[in-house]
C-alpha cells in the first residue's frame, strides 16, 4: 500500500513545488500562504486555496492551522486569538501608534 501511494499519488507539497516556476514566470498567486509556517511540521505549506484543500490545512503534514487574512493589508497570519476584526500584528501596531 505504501509503495502504491508513493508511486501513484502526487503529494500536495510536490504539486505546490511543481507550479512555483509557472506562478513566478506567468504571475498569479501561490496556493500557500507566504511566510506562515505550520505549527506541527514547521513547513511553509499552509493552504489558502480552498479549491485545493481547506484553508489552513498544511499541504505537507495535513494539520489544520488557524489562519486569517488581514482586513487591512491582505496578508495571512496565524489567528491564535480569534479576534472579530482580523488584523495582523503589523497592522495592529500601526493602529496603536496612530
Amino acid at each position: 500500500m505504501v509503495n502504491y501511494i508513493s508511486n501513484n499519488i502526487e503529494s500536495m507539497k510536490d504539486y505546490v513545488e511543481s507550479i512555483r516556476y509557472r506562478v513566478i514566470k506567468d504571475g498569479g498567486n501561490m496556493p500557500v500562504a507566504s511566510g506562515i509556517y505550520c505549527d506541527e511540521c514547521d513547513e511553509e505549506y499552509i493552504c489558502i486555496d480552498d479549491g485545493l484543500a481547506e484553508v489552513g490545512t498544511c499541504l505537507n503534514c495535513g494539520a489544520h492551522n488557524d489562519i486569517a487574512e488581514c482586513e487591512r493589508c491582505g496578508q495571512y497570519y496565524h489567528d491564535y486569538d480569534g479576534d472579530e476584526i482580523k488584523l495582523c500584528d503589523s497592522c495592529k501596531d500601526y493602529y496603536k501608534n496612530e
